[in-house]
Order: C-alpha cells, then sequence, then structure tokens
C-alpha cells in the first residue's frame, strides 16, 4: 500500500501518527477526569434523573429520530437499527438502558451533542455500592485482558510472577482470575523472562477453593515473606493465565452493553487541498456523549467494549467513556482513519483504546485524555494477511434483505489490488491515492540478472508537489528456503520514462523473507516525478 504525506503549512499524514495530549491530574482525585469541552462529572451517577417519558427498543427499520422532548427514554431491549436505515438522537437525550442491554447499528447513528447539553447513556439502576478500585493483579502482553504474562502490583511497581518450575494448581489459577474480576481460568503459556520487570517467586500459593482472592492464600497472607530475586528465577519463564466466564466485582450486574457498530455506510473525501489523496469518511457521527458503566452483554453473558466499531470509524468528538466493565473503544479492522478528538477514556476495566488489525493504519488522538484504564492507554494491532473486506461506498440507502445470522456480511466486498504487478505494468493513474498493488511470482520461477524482470510498476507522482510518499506491507510470504541459495528482493527505485525497463536511481534494496514485514519506506523528492517497484532475482511466492 503506498501512503503519502504533506510538507505543506496545513499538514495531512497517511501514516500512523497518535498526537496525544495528556493532562496530568492529581492523584487522589483521579474519580472524575475531563478532556477540553467537557463538564466535570462527579464520581458515579449524580445527575439529576428525571421520570421516564418513554420506553424503546427492538427492531428499526425505518428512519427514526429520538427526539429531546421526549426524553428520557428507558432502553428496555437491544436497538437494532437496520441497513440503510439512519438514527439520529437529539442532542440532550438522556438514554438509560437495562443490564445487558444496548445500540446495535448496522446502518447510520447520528448522535451529535453539544458541549452544555451531552446525549448521556446510562443504565437504569443506579450504581451505588461500586468498586471503583482496579486489582492489584492484571494479564499483560496477551491479546486481551482476560490472557497475557501475570503480574503483581507489590512496594509500588508491577512485578511478574515465576514459579520456580512449579505448576500452579487449578484452583491457584482460578482464585488469580478471581482477583482480576473473573470468574474462572486456567493456565495458558509460559512467558519468556524480560529484563524490564522485576520478578517475585511464587512456587507454591496454596489457595482453598472458597478463596476470591490470592491475598488469601497461604502464600500471599504474609506480604513480607514474599521472595523478590533475579537470582531466584535465574532466568526462569513467568507464567501466563487466560481467564474467563462473567464479571465478578461489584457493580457488574447493573452495566449495560454500549454501542456497536458495523460497517457503517461510508463516502470519500478529499485529504489534501491539491486533491491527490482521497479518505473514507463514515456517515455515522458521535459528538458530546457520555458513556457510562457499558461493557456488559446479557445475550453472550460476558464483557464487551463500551463502544465496539467494525469499518470505516465515525468522527468522534467530545466523548466521555468511563467504567466499562472491559475496553472504553474497540476498533476491530478498521478501513479508515481513526479521528477522536475532545474526549475522555478513563477507569476502564479493559485497554482505553484498541485497534486490532487495522490496515489503515492511522490514529490520530487530539486533545485527548486517556488515563487509568486497566490495561493499556491504547493497544495497537496492525493486520497481518488475509483479504480485507469493505463495504461498498455511497449514500445509504436500502438493501435486499438475507435470511443470515449476521446481516451485515453481504454488504462486504473484497478490496482488490489496484494492479497485480507481475501481470501488469499499468494501473489507472487518475485513482486517488492510496494505491494498493499485489505481487504473485509463481513459486519456483528463476531467471538471471541480465534479463528483464517479470515483475515491476512505475508510479506516476503529481509534479511541483512537496509530498512524503510511504511503501507500507500488509503481508508478505517467500516459500522459498534461503538456505537453498534463494534469493528475493524488493528495489523502489525512481522512474525512467525513457527506458522503462531501468531504473534511474536505486533508492531501496528490501529483502522479501517468509512472515518477516519489511519497515516502511518513504520517498521525498520534489524533482522526481516516478518511482518504480521492481522484483529482482531469486526464486519466491509473495
Amino acid at each position: 500500500m503506498i501512503q503519502f504525506k504533506s510538507r505543506l503549512k496545513t499538514p495531512f499524514c497517511l501514516l500512523l501518527q497518535a498526537i496525544l495530549f495528556i493532562y496530568i491530574t492529581d492523584p487522589f482525585s483521579w474519580t472524575y477526569v475531563e478532556a477540553q469541552g467537557q463538564l466535570k462529572l462527579p464520581p458515579g451517577l449524580r445527575q439529576q434523573r428525571q421520570q421516564i417519558r418513554h420506553a424503546v427498543g427492538g427492531i428499526y427499520s425505518d428512519n427514526t429520530t429520538l427526539f429531546f422532548r421526549n426524553s428520557p427514554f428507558r432502553v428496555t431491549e437491544d436497538i437494532i437499527v437496520n441497513p440503510g436505515v439512519t438514527l439520529e438522537i437529539e442532542t440532550g437525550v438522556q438514554l438509560y438502558f437495562d443490564t445487558g442491554v444496548g445500540i446495535k447499528v448496522y446502518g447510520v447513528l447520528r448522535a451529535i451533542g453539544n458541549e452544555f447539553a451531552h446525549i448521556e447513556m446510562l443504565p437504569f439502576q443506579e450504581q451505588l455500592n461500586y468498586e471503583e478500585n482496579m486489582p492489584e493483579f492484571r494479564l499483560v502482553d496477551g491479546p486481551s485482558v482476560r490472557q497475557g504474562r501475570l503480574q503483581m502490583k507489590y512496594r509500588d511497581r508491577w512485578r511478574s510472577v515465576c514459579t520456580m518450575v512449579t505448576n500452579w494448581t487449578s484452583i491457584d489459577t482460578g482464585v488469580a482470575c478471581r482477583s482480576m474480576g473473573y470468574s474462572d481460568g486456567g493456565f495458558w503459556r509460559w512467558y519468556r523472562r524480560v529484563n524490564d520487570t522485576y520478578p517475585l517467586a511464587m512456587p507454591v500459593p496454596g489457595c482453598l477453593p472458597s478463596a476470591k482472592n490470592l491475598w488469601e492464600c497461604d502464600g500471599f497472607k504474609e506480604p513480607n515473606q514474599i521472595r523478590m530475586s533475579e537470582n531466584l528465577c535465574q532466568g526462569e519463564d513467568d507464567i501466563g493465565l487466560y481467564c474467563w466466564g462473567p464479571p465478578t466485582f461489584n457493580g457488574w450486574a447493573r452495566h449495560w452493553k454500549g454501542i456497536q457498530i458495523f460497517n457503517s455506510p461510508f463516502y470519500y473525501v478529499p485529504n489534501d487541498p491539491d486533491m491527490v489523496a482521497a479518505q473514507r469518511e463514515s456517515h455515522s457521527r458521535l459528538e458530546f456523549i457520555d458513556i457510562m458503566y457499558a461493557g456488559y452483554d446479557g445475550y453472550t453473558k460476558n464483557m464487551t467494549a463500551a463502544l465496539y466499531i467494525e469499518g470505516v470509524p465515525p468522527i468522534m468528538n467530545g466523548l466521555r467513556i468511563q467504567r466499562s466493565a472491559r475496553d472504553g473503544i474497540h476498533f476491530y479492522e478498521p478501513t479508515g482513519p481513526i479521528i477522536l478528538a475532545n474526549s475522555t477514556v478513563a477507569d476502564n476495566r479493559g485497554h482505553g483504546l484498541v485497534i486490532e488489525n487495522t490496515t489503515d493504519g492511522r490514529l490520530f488522538v487530539n486533545w485527548t485524555l486517556i488515563s487509568g484504564n486497566y490495561g493499556d492507554g491504547i493497544w495497537y494491532r496492525q493486520r497481518y494477511g488475509g483479504a480485507s473486506l469493505v463495504r461498498q461506498p455511497g449514500m445509504p440507502g436500502r438493501y435486499k434483505r438475507e435470511l443470515t445470522s449476521s446481516p451485515h456480511l453481504h454488504l462486504m466486498n473484497i478490496e482488490k489490488p489496484r494492479a497485480e504487478i507481475c501481470e501488469s505494468h499499468k494501473y489507472n493513474e487518475s485513482l486517488f491515492f492510496p494505491h494498493l498493488f499485489a505481487i504473485h511470482l509463481q513459486n519456483g520461477s528463476t531467471y538471471s540478472e541480465l534479463q528483464p524482470r517479470p515483475c515491476w510498476i512505475q508510479v506516476r507522482l503529481p509534479k511541483r508537489l512537496d509530498y512524503v510518499y510511504t511503501l507500507q506491507f500488509l503481508s508478505v510470504a517467500n516459500r522459498n528456503p534461503h538456505q537453498f541459495g534463494s534469493r528475493t528482493d524488493l528495489i523502489v527505485c525512481d522512474g525512467n520514462f525513457t527506458f522503462v525497463e531501468l531504473c534511474a536511481r536505486e533508492r531501496f534494496r528490501l529483502p522479501i523473507r517468509n512472515g518477516v514485514i519489511p519497515q516502511s519506506v518513504s520517498i521525498s523528492e520534489k524533482n522526481c516525478d516516478s518511482f518504480r517497484f521492481i522484483i529482482s532475482s531469486g526464486k519466491s511466492n509473495l
């Protein structure tokens, strides 16, 4: 995928960027947090509650607006917005959700409040006896806060746990997971020792089945007797756990589900003043919304993110997401840029932001406070391999209904490359950046360095524009073992319009190895009219 950024006075960027402006607050007043443009909210649900006027829920097959004059609303069952349907929520609307109930959007959701009258989404039952303190045990370096390396907060530092080549019992691992607010759990895997943690040794926790916390076990009852020394572990692996089941912390039963947006329709907008690139922009929009005490799915009886988004993310401004039972915001396979501004994502029992399997790579976080979350502030993973599914652009309209358990799947198409450069060396130059190219050289192919290369393409650049173009790799496979003497390189060079088979100047030569994604490379040359990609020498299957 080829991307670029500008060096003009109004810069834009198609690369991964995270612009974070973090406010440092007093550590003893973290019970409420705020970002720019947000009013202070005391702990819990202490805003004045009015009498419920209407009850809503069910499947919405026609465009619907929730008016402020009819607020507050009680949501007694999931609100499901069908494909081709728009749900609008007016400024100042209050929505109170029953336990485990939320909003599921396959069409468009436009919830736009303002700075002085937020849209409020809260549980119907008030939280009176809520466990606000986070556990002193956690799981890190895993795919979620439920899986990973076990760490314990001991003497003002998070420390990994080594068992000194002793297997914990199933009772020990279950109690460890209950210490973190889960119902049960077990052993997952061993983690190799790293140098950035100070380990503690716990070979035999000695937990009883009735224990609810590791501090109740014999091995943890006397904190001063817990052994801490690198020599005790001697480079041994740390224990990793996998926890499951419904949450067990006080107050979880009154959480509502949250908002889930599945592949909202989008359109293309220019990404720069020179009309070189275009980006996808969702028809959905979320502004100045308070999403409090979400994260429990009543259907699956398990935890979920307060705001879950697939596909092109909506523009998000002025959000306050706090006290979720899992992640604050979860982006799964985002196919457009993520823009989050003037928001607060704090005190959630998962990660603050999760970006999983992204193919776009762009993340813009501006004037946003991400603080006090149980997991990471931002957890990011780029997608590797596989076909990219993208919904067809266009204005939201009616779609043919199909009998399927996932009504959004029939709206998706595989994103096709602009060219397969081993078969064709041309592409439609009138299309906007970014360009997606595929390279497939049949396994067993071999040729001399003196022969013309079969895989190449020349990309034209707009003249006299001071841009930076970036080459990013999504998937790489080379099935020829390098020990057999085969070698495959990707050459990036300046184009030559007189002799298209030759390079004017070589910029990069990147070795292609199986399963290894090369580092992204950038080209910035105002006087360069084009550059070429060439697969050179060896046997390969890309």
